[in-house]
């Protein structure tokens, strides 16, 4: 599980937290994505990862990847640029689907059927 003080911990946090449950307490804590792979493919530990930081491994049998479900989006996507530079027309565009998303899913997850 990762180190405390990092973003990826503090949202896993909140997973535990929002699915009723606390962090769990014989956890290994480490940053290292190469040693938390090694860890799993040596041991019968199970770990939280992006499945694209295990793509390799799954693919040739080492690991098995389980989608989680249910959970929500686990990292906040921003957007940065120099404040004295006006964007292309591209990168307005870009910037504004990003914030249609964001907005159609904010409103889905506070409607009366989102499911918790």
């Amino acid at each position: 599980m990762p180190a405390s003080g990092s973003a990826f911990r503090e949202q896993l946090e909140l997973v535990f937290t929002n699915a009723g449950t606390g962090w769990p307490a014989d956890a290994i804590i480490t940053n290292s994505i190469l040693v938390i792979k090694a860890i799993v493919m040596s041991t019968e530990c199970i770990t939280v990862i992006s499945p694209r930081l295990v793509k390799v491994e799954v693919a040739a049998g080492r690991l098995c990847a389980v989608p989680l479900e249910d959970i929500g989006s686990l990292r906040e996507v921003g957007l940065a640029w120099r404040r004295s530079d006006r964007l292309s027309p591209i990168a307005m565009r870009f910037r504004d689907i990003l914030r249609q998303i964001g907005t159609r899913e904010l409103v889905a997850a506070h409607s009366p059927t989102h499911r918790q």
